[in-house]
């Protein structure tokens, strides 16, 4: 009797002992923690850790979480929990730098104004209170960034959460604008008007600098400039036409150098005056290509020269005079890329709303042996071609394109990122002494005295390709609304602007945050539950069919009987008829009572199989092991006592 109540004592203290240490582990030991999860998704990649760590004054992080809302929903609660155990991980990282406030704003609370306040977004609840579950920082002078809504239903979203905040903390530690230097060989910045002629207006600016510089603060080079300002931090060539070899080397030396790039080149510009050429009447020698191969190829790629990207299975539908005819069909060398065509595992392209627009756009390969890395960012599908460039020159007929598509059943790359160590395309050194390069007039001699050698041989680049220019221009990705001659606004018609500024904002966040990639997904689905549940679908799907078949049958039927019986029919109705039809309805009613039957039983069967799974994944292993631990320690005792 003695033993039988020690080992009854022994395992109601082993119970109270399991979740007590729980209990207190969880509240005082939050700091203390091992990852055990298979993407590692509470551990901080190396680039976290150091932009953590590079924090010199404080930032302060509020976390908005409404706590009693939350808890009604597992997967908002579990997402919270993992966005605040990362924000401890930041903090823990910073040297005291990084202040983490939680606050939980309650209906009608101070707290609640202040999350109103700061921009948070409210989620209505069905209990009518609002859901606050959102992250603002700031830093010592001021400045701002909001997240003002944590998805939690989208995975997409979640498994950039460390970049995200990563890039929040880097912008905050470092506020000023950045400068991003623009070289181009367009009018970007528009043209002013021809005072011979006085009924035309030159093109306007394009949008995108407009764009660009509500973010950055940005500076116009020429085309023959041979200095890249020496405060740039990123700089963006778009269609570099006939560059002098003084002005690639300049941007040689500043990429080898460790300055970001982004270049934007096309074989076949149609934003070009040269591309817009009469069809009828073509200038000699124009050509509206543009390319930095002599660069691209001693960093390991190139674009595939006067060859554009088809791709018949995102070609953008257009209209076009097919003789006396206006028809409608596919382009394929306009198109129409998302989800499928981006990576999802880079942060320019991961979002999955993400939409871009490319017309006649260049393919991008890498070249053997080389040393650099080339990650597709923007890819075509499998069903693409590559076609003459020359073909575009006279505004062929979209039929004809599609009459001789032939897919070559591969990705074409449209757009890369390129990372690793280069060589200069300069061997020879400095080319000041070259032909093209002295403009104004010195003597030989004093050219070839600057001929010194390049001040760099290789270094270890970091760029962004992008094999077509006309994604640019207005048409591809805005337009403007208007009331006479007063603008409403732009409306967006892709996200290329978006991309444009995601890569620039990418490359300034330095070889740390660009060094983040996307984990794996925090949701951790049932795949045994979801075939479990397929399956059950599928042994009822017949029967349901079946009786929806027979629903449908009995539907005309009444609706046959009645129309027959109706006032005005020429057919004398028999008594029996509105039998008929009664027992019509009848069987319809039972069909629906039997099909509801069905269906109710196929979704009972599901929850009866998944919840049986999730009983032995989430609670019988754990009673096993508690199980355990209670006999081993009422054996323990027991020994003891028999001694």
């Amino acid at each position: 009797m003695e033993k039988r109540s020690i080992g009854l004592i022994a395992a109601i203290i082993a119970i109270v002992l399991f979740f007590g240490v729980n209990v207190l582990a969880n509240a005082a030991l939050r700091s203390v923690r091992v990852d055990l999860t298979e993407e590692q998704l509470y551990t901080l990649s190396e680039g976290s850790k150091n932009i953590a760590r590079d924090v010199d004054e404080p930032i302060r992080l509020y976390f908005f979480y409404s706590e009693s809302g939350g808890r009604q929903y597992p997967l908002i609660k579990d997402y919270a929990g993992r966005v605040r155990d990362v924000l401890d991980e930041f903090v823990a990282n910073s040297d005291g730098n990084l202040i983490l406030e939680i606050i939980d704003p309650e209906p009608y609370s101070e707290a609640e104004e202040q999350a109103v306040r700061e921009g948070i977004l409210p989620m209505p609840l069905p209990s009518g209170d609002p859901l606050y579950f959102g992250l603002v920082g700031t830093n010592a002078t001021d400045d701002r960034e909001v997240m003002p809504y944590l998805d939690a239903f989208d995975p997409a979203k979640q498994r950039f959460l460390e970049y995200e905040l990563s890039r929040m903390i880097y912008t905050l530690a470092n506020p000023d604008k950045n400068r991003v230097a623009i070289l181009s060989s367009l009018p970007l910045e528009g043209m002013p008007q021809n005072p011979m002629m006085q009924q035309q207006q030159g093109p306007p600016p394009w949008k995108i600098l407009a764009h660009l510089n509500r973010f950055f603060d940005t500076v116009m080079m020429a085309p023959t400039d041979t200095e890249i300002p020496a405060d740039t931090d990123v700089l963006v060539v778009i269609h570099p036409k006939d560059l002098s070899n003084a002005t690639l080397f300049a941007i040689d030396q500043y990429v080898l150098g460790g300055g970001k790039l982004i270049a934007f080149v096309d074989p076949h510009c149609e934003a070009d005056p040269a591309g817009q050429q009469n069809p009828m009447q073509p200038q000699p020698g124009a050509s509206a290509a543009s390319d930095l191969n002599r660069l691209f190829q001693s960093w390991g790629f190139e674009m595939v020269t006067s060859k554009v990207a088809g791709d018949r299975k995102n070609a953008l539908r257009v209209q076009y005079q097919d003789g006396q005819r206006l028809k409608e069909g596919p382009f394929v060398v306009w198109l129409q890329l998302g989800e499928d065509a981006l990576d999802p595992e880079d942060a320019i392209t991961s979002r999955p709303d993400l939409g871009l627009r490319m017309n006649s756009p260049g393919i991008l390969q890498p070249l053997p042996d080389a040393k650099t890395t080339f990650t597709p960012l923007v890819q075509t599908s499998e069903e693409s071609m590559e076609i003459d460039g020359g073909m575009l020159l006279f505004r062929p007929n979209p039929d004809a394109l599609m009459r001789n598509f032939v897919p070559g059943f591969q990705k074409l790359t449209l757009a890369a990122r390129i990372t690793g160590e280069a060589r200069t395309a300069f061997p020879e050194g400095d080319p000041a002494g070259a032909p093209d390069a002295p403009e104004n007039g010195e003597p030989e001699e004093a050219a070839d005295a600057t001929a010194t050698g390049p001040e760099l041989t290789s270094g270890a680049i970091q760029m962004i390709a992008v094999a077509d220019v006309d994604m640019l221009a207005d048409r591809q990705w805005v337009q403007e609304q208007r009331l006479m001659n007063i603008s409403l606004g732009l409306t967006k018609l892709s996200d290329n602007g978006d991309f444009l500024v995601n890569a620039i904002e990418n490359l300034l966040g330095g070889n740390d945050l660009i060094s983040i990639q996307s984990r794996g997904n925090y949701a951790r689905p049932f795949e045994r539950v979801d075939q479990i549940r397929l399956d059950a679908e599928q042994r009822f799907r017949s029967e349901e069919m079946e009786l929806e078949r027979k629903l449908q049958e009995v539907t005309r039927r009444i609706q046959e009987l009645q129309s027959e019986s109706a006032p005005g029919s020429t057919v004398l109705v028999p008594d029996d008829l509105a039998q008929q039809i009664a027992q019509a309805k009848q069987d319809e009613l039972d069909t629906k009572r039997a099909l509801r039957n069905v269906q109710l039983d196929m979704r009972k069967d599901i929850e009866r199989l998944g919840t049986r799974l999730k009983w032995m994944n989430i609670g019988l292993i754990p009673v096993l092991i508690s199980a355990a631990a209670i006999a081993l320690g009422a054996w323990r005792v027991q020994r003891r006592s028999s001694r």
